[in-house]
């Protein structure tokens, strides 16, 4: 039986994290679609290297 449960418990693991991945990959595009949108060219750019920057970015969009 506890193999049964290992088993369930994996799967839901795997597939929260490719929802999460999924998710992430989502808000991203969004957030490269709003800076383009606004012309901040160079912003799109710090984003690809600086989870922070990205972070106040998605925050001050509103994408969540």
């Amino acid at each position: 039986m506890c193999n049964v449960s290992d088993t369930i418990y994996s799967h839901g693991k795997e597939d929260g994290m490719r929802i999460g991945k999924e998710d992430g990959i989502s808000m991203l595009s969004q957030l490269i679609n709003c800076l383009n949108e606004d012309m901040r060219m160079d912003e799109i750019l710090l984003v690809a290297n600086d989870q922070e920057k990205m972070k106040e970015l998605m925050e001050e969009y509103g994408i969540k």
